[in-house]
């Protein structure tokens, strides 16, 4: 993994265990739970995507790593909308 891809997938897991937090503290949220669940997804599929074989080479790319990762990212725009236009 390159030193920006780390940062990303850190950044993921990051923002995925804080709306983990804020859907158990503050009153179980579905668009909390939306945006936990899909940064998490986000995060796998990044992790899974980058593997390199030893010569640098990337190795088969993993085609439920990118599903997880676009299921991750509706998810996360599902959390958008509704956090954007409900009451």
């Amino acid at each position: 993994m390159k030193a920006f891809s780390r940062v990303i997938l850190v950044l993921l897991v990051l923002f995925s265990a804080l709306h983990a937090f804020y859907f158990i503290s503050n009153g179980q949220k579905l668009q909390s739970a939306l945006a936990s669940l899909g940064f998490g997804l986000m995060a796998y599929g990044s992790w899974r995507e980058e593997r390199r074989g030893a010569d640098g080479t990337p190795l088969v790319r993993d085609r439920r790593a990118r599903g997880v990762s676009m299921l991750g990212m509706v998810l996360v725009t599902a959390y958008f909308v509704l956090r954007f236009t409900g009451p």
